[in-house]
This record gives C-alpha cells, sequence and structure tokens, in this order.
C-alpha cells in the first residue's frame, strides 16, 4: 500500500526539474554530467537538485507551484459534491515538496490552502468510493494517493456491506 506511493516518490524525484545556478559548477557521477555557470538555467533530475539546493549551488524553480495549488483550489470549488477536478498524480508529492523549502508566511497560507483542497476531495472520494468501484475515467483525475485511499474506502465498504448482509 505506502510502498507503492513510496515508488512514486522515488519516480517523481526522477523527472528533471529547473534550476538556476548560483555559482559556477561542474559535476560528472556516474553517467550523470551536469555543466552550469551562475546564472545559468538547467533541467537537472529532481534528487540531484534537492542536493544542489541544500548546498546552496542551485536554486529549484517551482514558483508556479503556489498558483497551481490556488488554481486547482478553485476548480475543485466549481465541482458538485460527486464530481472532481483533475489533479496531476503527482500533486501532493509536488506541493509537499514545494511546501519543504519555504519558511515563511507564505508556507502557512500554502498549507492552509492545501488542507481546504484536500478535505473537500477527501469527502468526494469517501462518498464515490462507497458506491462505486474506481473508473477509468475517475482515475485520471485522481492523484496516486487518492486512488489508494479510493479502493481502500471501497473495499472497506464492500466488507463492511458483506458483513451485515451476508450470513
Amino acid at each position: 500500500m505506502y510502498a507503492q506511493i513510496k515508488l512514486h516518490k522515488i519516480k517523481y524525484k526522477l523527472q528533471n526539474v529547473k534550476v538556476l545556478f548560483k555559482t559556477d559548477l561542474q559535476i560528472e557521477i556516474s553517467d550523470i554530467k551536469i555543466y552550469g555557470k551562475y546564472g545559468d538555467m538547467l533541467n537537472i533530475p529532481g534528487w540531484v537538485a534537492d542536493i544542489l539546493e541544500s548546498g546552496n549551488y542551485v536554486t529549484i524553480q517551482n514558483d508556479n507551484i503556489a498558483d497551481e495549488l490556488k488554481q486547482s483550489l478553485v476548480k475543485e470549488n466549481s465541482q458538485d459534491e460527486f464530481n472532481l477536478s483533475t489533479l496531476d498524480k503527482y500533486f501532493y508529492i509536488k506541493v509537499n515538496s514545494y511546501l519543504k523549502r519555504l519558511q515563511s508566511q507564505e508556507h502557512n497560507v500554502l498549507e492552509s490552502l492545501l488542507k481546504s483542497l484536500f478535505r473537500k476531495r477527501h469527502g468526494k472520494i469517501i462518498r464515490l468510493a462507497d458506491s462505486s468501484k474506481l473508473t477509468n475515467e475517475l482515475s485520471h483525475k485522481l492523484t496516486i494517493e487518492e486512488i489508494e485511499f479510493y479502493n481502500q474506502i471501497y473495499d472497506t465498504s464492500k466488507l463492511f456491506t458483506k458483513q451485515i448482509f451476508d450470513d
């Protein structure tokens, strides 16, 4: 269950992210070669970007995540109680990764928006999963964590129903 989510977190870290170099840098690790000069913008694997950012060599450029979170909440609020807007399958991983790097009032504001979005989707998923199996169409609207949650609710609801109505 959680192993699959951990695997997706690793897959996300393997994707390229845009970074801004704060200093000239040349790195060769195995088959990964990164050459950047001060002010350069490059796409590099997320896990490498995290390491370089922690060493203050680069800044990860993902400022659009705050806008994406705000837009996602607006879209979700415009849906009725049985419809979900579409989120990228790595949405929560991406947003939480971004939030971990913030150390300001912006962190609190965005975390509050994330919690609002989460609560709204959480309730809808429980209602939907209680009544029907996950469809292909719906699975494309959910994040990997939400798919796992949906399936758990569906299985638990099915078992509960069986306990009550089967002898």
